[in-house]
Protein backbone atom coordinates (compact mmCIF):
# COMPACT_ATOMS: atom_id res chain seq x y z
CA UNK A 1 0.00 0.00 0.00
CA UNK A 2 0.93 3.66 -0.37
CA UNK A 3 0.92 5.33 3.03
CA UNK A 4 1.16 9.02 3.91
CA UNK A 5 2.36 9.55 7.49
CA UNK A 6 1.43 12.86 9.15
CA UNK A 7 3.64 13.73 12.13
CA UNK A 8 2.76 17.16 13.62
CA UNK A 9 6.00 17.61 15.54
CA UNK A 10 9.77 17.89 15.01
CA UNK A 11 11.43 14.75 13.66
CA UNK A 12 13.85 13.21 14.46
CA UNK A 13 14.44 13.99 18.13
CA UNK A 14 15.36 11.43 20.79
CA UNK A 15 12.06 11.05 22.59
CA UNK A 16 9.27 8.51 22.67
CA UNK A 17 6.99 9.73 19.89
CA UNK A 18 9.86 10.17 17.38
CA UNK A 19 11.26 6.76 18.28
CA UNK A 20 7.86 5.17 17.77
CA UNK A 21 7.18 6.93 14.46
CA UNK A 22 10.59 5.87 13.17
CA UNK A 23 9.87 2.26 14.14
CA UNK A 24 6.45 2.33 12.44
CA UNK A 25 7.89 3.72 9.20
CA UNK A 26 10.86 1.38 9.10
CA UNK A 27 8.60 -1.59 9.75
CA UNK A 28 6.18 -0.62 6.98
CA UNK A 29 8.93 -0.05 4.42
CA UNK A 30 10.54 -3.37 5.33
CA UNK A 31 7.16 -5.01 4.70
CA UNK A 32 7.04 -3.54 1.18
CA UNK A 33 4.72 -0.57 1.70
CA UNK A 34 5.57 2.77 0.09
CA UNK A 35 5.71 5.41 2.82
CA UNK A 36 5.97 9.20 2.61
CA UNK A 37 6.13 11.30 5.79
CA UNK A 38 5.33 14.96 6.51
CA UNK A 39 6.69 16.53 9.70
CA UNK A 40 7.65 19.91 11.15
CA UNK A 41 10.85 21.53 9.86
CA UNK A 42 12.80 21.06 13.12
CA UNK A 43 14.73 17.89 13.88
CA UNK A 44 17.65 15.95 12.52
CA UNK A 45 17.84 13.75 9.42
CA UNK A 46 17.30 10.06 10.13
CA UNK A 47 17.63 6.88 8.10
CA UNK A 48 14.09 5.69 7.29
CA UNK A 49 14.96 3.13 4.67
CA UNK A 50 12.97 3.60 1.47
CA UNK A 51 10.62 6.17 3.02
CA UNK A 52 10.74 9.82 1.95
CA UNK A 53 10.48 12.80 4.31
CA UNK A 54 8.84 16.11 3.48
CA UNK A 55 9.15 18.90 6.03
CA UNK A 56 6.58 21.69 6.23
CA UNK A 57 7.49 25.31 5.75
CA UNK A 58 9.40 26.99 8.53
CA UNK A 59 6.75 29.20 10.10
CA UNK A 60 6.73 30.67 13.56
CA UNK A 61 3.37 30.92 15.22
CA UNK A 62 0.62 28.93 16.80
CA UNK A 63 0.10 25.19 16.60
CA UNK A 64 -2.97 25.87 14.45
CA UNK A 65 -0.85 27.65 11.85
CA UNK A 66 1.57 24.74 11.76
CA UNK A 67 -1.33 22.31 11.32
CA UNK A 68 -2.67 24.37 8.42
CA UNK A 69 0.75 24.22 6.77
CA UNK A 70 0.75 20.45 7.17
CA UNK A 71 -2.74 20.18 5.66
CA UNK A 72 -1.77 22.10 2.50
CA UNK A 73 1.46 20.13 2.05
CA UNK A 74 -0.47 16.87 2.51
CA UNK A 75 -3.16 17.96 0.03
CA UNK A 76 -0.51 18.75 -2.58
CA UNK A 77 1.08 15.34 -2.07
CA UNK A 78 -2.30 13.60 -2.35
CA UNK A 79 -2.86 15.33 -5.70
CA UNK A 80 0.45 13.94 -6.98
CA UNK A 81 0.18 10.46 -5.45
CA UNK A 82 -2.87 8.23 -5.01
CA UNK A 83 -2.39 7.09 -1.40
CA UNK A 84 -4.29 4.18 0.08
CA UNK A 85 -3.92 5.25 3.72
CA UNK A 86 -3.15 8.37 5.73
CA UNK A 87 -1.61 7.44 9.09
CA UNK A 88 -2.15 10.56 11.22
CA UNK A 89 -0.60 11.23 14.61
CA UNK A 90 -2.62 13.19 17.17
CA UNK A 91 -4.21 16.44 15.91
CA UNK A 92 -3.09 15.84 12.31
CA UNK A 93 -6.01 13.39 12.12
CA UNK A 94 -8.29 16.43 11.64
CA UNK A 95 -6.49 17.17 8.37
CA UNK A 96 -6.58 13.46 7.51
CA UNK A 97 -10.37 13.14 7.71
CA UNK A 98 -10.75 16.23 5.51
CA UNK A 99 -8.39 14.70 2.96
CA UNK A 100 -10.33 11.44 3.20
CA UNK A 101 -13.43 13.15 1.84
CA UNK A 102 -11.48 14.86 -0.93
CA UNK A 103 -9.38 11.91 -2.11
CA UNK A 104 -11.40 8.82 -1.06
CA UNK A 105 -8.67 7.20 1.01
CA UNK A 106 -8.55 5.54 4.42
CA UNK A 107 -7.48 7.10 7.70
CA UNK A 108 -5.60 5.55 10.61
CA UNK A 109 -5.83 7.77 13.68
CA UNK A 110 -2.74 7.24 15.85
CA UNK A 111 -4.04 8.48 19.20
CA UNK A 112 -0.91 9.22 21.20
CA UNK A 113 -1.90 12.25 23.31
CA UNK A 114 -5.13 13.58 24.76
CA UNK A 115 -6.22 16.95 23.32
CA UNK A 116 -5.59 18.54 26.73
CA UNK A 117 -1.94 17.42 26.50
CA UNK A 118 -1.55 18.97 23.03
CA UNK A 119 -3.36 22.24 23.75
CA UNK A 120 -2.84 22.51 27.50
CA UNK A 121 -0.03 25.05 27.39
CA UNK A 122 -0.51 28.77 27.02
CA UNK A 123 -2.65 31.40 28.70
CA UNK A 124 -4.96 29.95 31.35
CA UNK A 125 -7.86 32.10 30.11
CA UNK A 126 -8.04 30.36 26.72
CA UNK A 127 -6.61 26.98 27.67
CA UNK A 128 -9.95 25.44 28.65
CA UNK A 129 -11.70 26.74 25.54
CA UNK A 130 -9.00 25.37 23.25
CA UNK A 131 -9.00 22.01 25.02
CA UNK A 132 -12.80 21.77 24.78
CA UNK A 133 -12.74 22.60 21.06
CA UNK A 134 -9.98 20.05 20.52
CA UNK A 135 -12.03 17.44 22.37
CA UNK A 136 -15.01 18.02 20.07
CA UNK A 137 -12.78 17.75 17.00
CA UNK A 138 -11.31 14.53 18.34
CA UNK A 139 -14.75 12.97 18.83
CA UNK A 140 -15.58 13.90 15.24
CA UNK A 141 -12.34 12.29 14.02
CA UNK A 142 -12.98 9.11 16.02
CA UNK A 143 -16.33 8.70 14.26
CA UNK A 144 -14.76 9.09 10.81
CA UNK A 145 -11.45 7.25 11.08
CA UNK A 146 -11.20 3.80 9.50
CA UNK A 147 -8.94 2.53 12.30
CA UNK A 148 -7.66 3.86 15.60
CA UNK A 149 -4.26 2.91 17.04
CA UNK A 150 -3.42 3.45 20.72
CA UNK A 151 -0.50 2.45 22.91
CA UNK A 152 -2.38 1.70 26.13
CA UNK A 153 -5.62 0.21 27.40
CA UNK A 154 -6.48 3.53 29.06
CA UNK A 155 -6.44 5.36 25.73
CA UNK A 156 -8.34 2.51 24.09
CA UNK A 157 -11.14 2.85 26.63
CA UNK A 158 -11.20 6.61 26.19
CA UNK A 159 -11.38 6.29 22.40
CA UNK A 160 -14.33 3.90 22.63
CA UNK A 161 -16.07 6.11 25.17
CA UNK A 162 -15.59 9.13 22.91
CA UNK A 163 -17.43 7.40 20.08
CA UNK A 164 -14.85 5.57 17.98
CA UNK A 165 -16.74 3.70 15.25
CA UNK A 166 -13.77 1.80 13.82
CA UNK A 167 -11.86 -0.96 15.52
CA UNK A 168 -9.46 0.32 18.19
CA UNK A 169 -6.13 -1.49 17.92
CA UNK A 170 -3.76 -1.50 20.89
CA UNK A 171 -0.10 -1.69 19.86
CA UNK A 172 2.57 -1.06 22.48
CA UNK A 173 5.35 1.36 21.68
CA UNK A 174 8.70 -0.25 20.85
CA UNK A 175 11.85 0.06 22.95
CA UNK A 176 14.56 2.36 21.64
CA UNK A 177 16.15 0.85 18.55
CA UNK A 178 19.70 0.67 19.90
CA UNK A 179 21.99 -2.20 20.97
CA UNK A 180 20.54 -3.56 24.21
CA UNK A 181 23.39 -5.84 25.23
CA UNK A 182 25.69 -4.88 28.08
CA UNK A 183 27.88 -2.14 26.59
CA UNK A 184 30.57 -2.38 29.26
CA UNK A 185 33.28 -0.69 27.20
CA UNK A 186 30.98 2.18 26.30
CA UNK A 187 29.93 2.59 29.92
CA UNK A 188 33.53 2.63 31.18
CA UNK A 189 34.55 5.13 28.49
CA UNK A 190 31.60 7.39 29.30
CA UNK A 191 32.44 7.36 33.01
CA UNK A 192 36.03 8.32 32.18
CA UNK A 193 34.93 11.14 29.87
CA UNK A 194 32.60 12.57 32.51
CA UNK A 195 35.03 12.11 35.39
CA UNK A 196 32.63 9.88 37.32
CA UNK A 197 35.08 7.09 38.09
CA UNK A 198 33.45 4.28 40.06
CA UNK A 199 30.84 6.41 41.87
CA UNK A 200 27.19 5.23 41.87
CA UNK A 201 25.27 6.88 39.02
CA UNK A 202 21.56 7.71 38.94
CA UNK A 203 20.54 8.17 35.29
CA UNK A 204 17.66 10.15 33.80
CA UNK A 205 17.06 10.24 30.05
CA UNK A 206 14.29 12.18 28.34
CA UNK A 207 13.10 15.71 27.75
CA UNK A 208 14.21 18.61 29.93
CA UNK A 209 11.12 20.59 28.91
CA UNK A 210 8.91 19.43 31.79
CA UNK A 211 10.23 21.85 34.41
CA UNK A 212 8.19 20.42 37.29
CA UNK A 213 9.51 16.93 36.64
CA UNK A 214 13.12 18.09 36.51
CA UNK A 215 12.70 20.24 39.63
CA UNK A 216 11.37 17.16 41.44
CA UNK A 217 14.42 15.14 40.40
CA UNK A 218 16.92 17.80 41.41
CA UNK A 219 15.29 18.32 44.80
CA UNK A 220 15.36 14.56 45.33
CA UNK A 221 19.04 14.60 44.32
CA UNK A 222 19.72 17.12 47.10
CA UNK A 223 18.19 14.73 49.66
CA UNK A 224 20.15 11.76 48.29
CA UNK A 225 23.33 13.85 48.52
CA UNK A 226 22.68 14.44 52.23
CA UNK A 227 22.80 10.67 52.81
CA UNK A 228 25.28 9.54 50.15
CA UNK A 229 27.36 12.48 48.85
CA UNK A 230 29.36 10.25 46.49
CA UNK A 231 26.33 9.57 44.25
CA UNK A 232 26.31 11.30 40.84
CA UNK A 233 23.16 12.27 38.95
CA UNK A 234 23.55 12.03 35.17
CA UNK A 235 20.74 13.71 33.22
CA UNK A 236 20.82 13.34 29.43
CA UNK A 237 18.04 14.67 27.28
CA UNK A 238 16.51 16.77 24.54
CA UNK A 239 15.48 20.43 24.91
CA UNK A 240 19.01 21.42 25.87
CA UNK A 241 17.97 25.09 26.03
CA UNK A 242 16.64 24.21 29.50
CA UNK A 243 20.07 23.14 30.78
CA UNK A 244 21.17 26.60 32.04
CA UNK A 245 18.03 26.92 34.18
CA UNK A 246 18.50 23.44 35.60
CA UNK A 247 22.19 24.14 36.26
CA UNK A 248 21.21 27.27 38.22
CA UNK A 249 18.75 25.24 40.31
CA UNK A 250 21.43 22.61 40.98
CA UNK A 251 23.80 25.39 42.10
CA UNK A 252 21.12 26.85 44.36
CA UNK A 253 20.67 23.40 45.93
CA UNK A 254 24.47 23.15 46.31
CA UNK A 255 24.71 19.97 44.21
CA UNK A 256 26.14 21.40 40.99
CA UNK A 257 29.25 19.23 41.32
CA UNK A 258 27.09 16.12 41.70
CA UNK A 259 24.78 16.71 38.69
CA UNK A 260 25.84 16.28 35.08
CA UNK A 261 23.47 17.79 32.52
CA UNK A 262 24.10 16.90 28.89
CA UNK A 263 22.29 16.57 25.59
CA UNK A 264 21.45 13.27 23.93
CA UNK A 265 23.64 13.23 20.84
CA UNK A 266 22.51 9.97 19.22
CA UNK A 267 20.53 6.80 19.79
CA UNK A 268 23.81 4.88 19.95
CA UNK A 269 24.80 6.89 23.03
CA UNK A 270 21.90 5.44 25.03
CA UNK A 271 23.42 1.97 25.45
CA UNK A 272 26.59 3.51 26.92
CA UNK A 273 24.51 5.65 29.29
CA UNK A 274 22.56 2.62 30.49
CA UNK A 275 25.76 0.63 31.01
CA UNK A 276 27.24 3.46 33.09
CA UNK A 277 24.16 3.69 35.34
CA UNK A 278 23.58 2.11 38.73
CA UNK A 279 19.94 3.23 39.00
CA UNK A 280 17.47 4.44 36.34
CA UNK A 281 14.90 7.04 37.33
CA UNK A 282 11.60 8.10 35.72
CA UNK A 283 10.10 10.98 37.74
CA UNK A 284 6.85 11.57 35.84
CA UNK A 285 4.33 14.02 37.29
CA UNK A 286 1.61 13.78 34.64
CA UNK A 287 0.46 11.28 32.01
CA UNK A 288 2.74 11.14 28.99
CA UNK A 289 4.06 8.74 26.41
CA UNK A 290 6.83 6.99 28.30
CA UNK A 291 6.55 3.42 27.08
CA UNK A 292 9.50 3.41 24.67
CA UNK A 293 11.79 4.70 27.39
CA UNK A 294 10.35 2.38 30.04
CA UNK A 295 10.70 -0.70 27.84
CA UNK A 296 14.29 0.32 27.10
CA UNK A 297 14.94 0.77 30.81
CA UNK A 298 13.45 -2.66 31.51
CA UNK A 299 15.67 -4.32 28.91
CA UNK A 300 18.81 -2.68 30.34
CA UNK A 301 19.03 -4.97 33.39
CA UNK A 302 19.22 -1.96 35.71
CA UNK A 303 16.91 -1.24 38.65
CA UNK A 304 14.20 1.35 37.93
CA UNK A 305 12.86 3.95 40.38
CA UNK A 306 9.68 5.58 39.08
CA UNK A 307 6.82 7.71 40.35
CA UNK A 308 3.37 6.15 40.62
CA UNK A 309 1.67 7.52 37.50
CA UNK A 310 -1.14 5.71 35.69
CA UNK A 311 0.80 5.30 32.44
CA UNK A 312 3.93 4.03 34.21
CA UNK A 313 1.91 1.75 36.49
CA UNK A 314 0.62 -0.05 33.42
CA UNK A 315 4.04 -1.61 32.80
CA UNK A 316 5.75 -1.20 36.18
CA UNK A 317 4.72 -2.56 39.55
CA UNK A 318 6.44 -3.38 42.83
CA UNK A 319 7.54 -6.73 41.42
CA UNK A 320 9.87 -5.17 38.85
CA UNK A 321 10.59 -1.61 40.02
CA UNK A 322 10.66 0.69 43.04
CA UNK A 323 7.62 2.96 42.84
CA UNK A 324 7.27 6.15 44.87
CA UNK A 325 4.94 9.08 45.33
CA UNK A 326 5.83 12.12 43.17
CA UNK A 327 7.46 14.03 46.03
CA UNK A 328 11.18 14.82 46.53
CA UNK A 329 11.53 12.91 49.81
CA UNK A 330 9.69 9.87 48.45
CA UNK A 331 11.70 9.79 45.22
CA UNK A 332 14.93 10.22 47.17
CA UNK A 333 13.93 7.38 49.49
CA UNK A 334 13.35 5.10 46.51
CA UNK A 335 16.75 5.94 45.01
CA UNK A 336 18.50 5.36 48.33
CA UNK A 337 16.73 2.03 48.72
CA UNK A 338 17.90 0.96 45.26
CA UNK A 339 21.48 1.87 46.16
CA UNK A 340 21.43 0.38 49.68
CA UNK A 341 19.78 -2.95 48.82
CA UNK A 342 21.74 -4.49 45.91
CA UNK A 343 20.05 -7.90 46.18
CA UNK A 344 16.61 -6.30 45.88
CA UNK A 345 17.81 -4.14 42.98
CA UNK A 346 19.23 -7.10 41.06
CA UNK A 347 16.04 -9.10 41.56
CA UNK A 348 13.82 -6.25 40.37
CA UNK A 349 16.07 -5.64 37.36
CA UNK A 350 15.96 -9.31 36.35
CA UNK A 351 12.17 -9.39 36.61
CA UNK A 352 11.82 -6.19 34.57
CA UNK A 353 14.09 -7.63 31.88
CA UNK A 354 12.13 -10.88 31.81
CA UNK A 355 8.80 -9.10 31.33
CA UNK A 356 10.08 -6.77 28.63
CA UNK A 357 11.92 -9.54 26.77
CA UNK A 358 8.71 -11.58 26.68
CA UNK A 359 6.34 -8.89 25.43
CA UNK A 360 8.00 -5.57 24.58
CA UNK A 361 10.83 -6.15 22.13
CA UNK A 362 11.32 -4.54 18.74
CA UNK A 363 10.52 -7.90 17.12
CA UNK A 364 7.14 -8.14 18.86
CA UNK A 365 6.34 -4.55 17.88
CA UNK A 366 7.14 -5.21 14.22
CA UNK A 367 4.99 -8.35 14.25
CA UNK A 368 1.96 -6.39 15.54
CA UNK A 369 2.44 -3.54 13.05
CA UNK A 370 2.75 -5.88 10.08
CA UNK A 371 -0.36 -7.76 11.18
CA UNK A 372 -2.33 -4.54 11.61
CA UNK A 373 -1.49 -3.29 8.12
CA UNK A 374 -2.17 -6.70 6.62
CA UNK A 375 -5.68 -6.44 8.06
CA UNK A 376 -6.01 -2.95 6.59
CA UNK A 377 -4.93 -4.18 3.17
CA UNK A 378 -7.32 -7.14 3.31
CA UNK A 379 -10.20 -4.87 4.26
CA UNK A 380 -9.37 -2.54 1.41
CA UNK A 381 -9.37 -5.37 -1.11
CA UNK A 382 -12.64 -6.73 0.24
CA UNK A 383 -14.39 -3.38 -0.07
CA UNK A 384 -13.05 -2.66 -3.56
Amino acid sequence: MKVLFLVPEPFFVIRGSSVTVRAWIRTLTEAGHKVDMICHPEGRDEDLGAATVRRTWSCAGSLLLRDLCMFFVAAAMCIRTRYDVIHALNQSAVSAVLLKRLFKLRVVYDLDLDPAEVFGDGAWLTRGLRSAAAGRLERSVLKRADAVVVSSATRAERARAAGAVAKVEEIDDPPYDCPMGENRDGGVQLRQELGIGTAPVVLYTGSFADSQQMDLLLRAARLVHDQQPEVRFLMAGEKTAEIPRLARLAATLDIADRCILTGLKSMGQISALLAAASVLVSPRLRPSRTFSKLFTYMLSNRVIVATRMADQARVLDSGCAILTLPQPDELAGGILRALDEPLLSRGLAREAWSRAAAEHTMASFKHRVRGFYQQLAAGEKTSA
